[in-house]
């Protein structure tokens, strides 16, 4: 197994989220805060780029705790327990739309595309969470 470790000059990394894109076979991977940081790796788990991400508005989140790539939208799913929410992005991190959640704790994220439903661990109760996902 390959084993990697990502530094930023004086800060601690506290990684949350993972996902993988098979379009391209990267491994992206999220930052929770101080700094918010999107990170995407290539196949030999270098860094590709390393983004800030500090969206405001109906966006923002004050950390990120899930992480999940619709491969077939090229969208990324990003989840904040600390915002209580969800926010789907372009593939530039470009925020598109956002689902607020009315509940803190959200560790996981993961997206069935085929049944449109949206799976969420919860950290407080240990549940995990099924949401049927209506887009208007």
């Amino acid at each position: 197994p390959a084993c990697i470790t990502l530094k930023t000059v004086r800060r601690i990394i506290d990684l949350k989220g993972i996902t993988w894109n098979p379009n391209n076979n990267h491994v992206y991977v999220v930052n929770e805060k101080n700094p918010r940081q999107f990170i995407e790796l290539d196949t030999d788990f270098k860094i590709v780029s390393s983004v800030p991400v500090n969206f405001t508005g109906e966006f923002q989140l004050l950390d990120m705790s899930g992480l999940f790539y619709d491969h077939i939208r090229d969208e990324i799913w990003i989840l904040s327990d600390d915002s209580e929410r969800i926010v789907v992005t372009d593939h530039q991190l470009n925020p598109l739309r956002a689902f607020d959640l009315g509940m803190d704790k959200f560790e996981g994220i993961a997206v069935d595309l085929n049944t449109n439903r949206v799976y969420l661990v919860n950290d407080r109760d240990n549940r995990l969470y099924v949401y049927d996902l209506i887009e208007g």
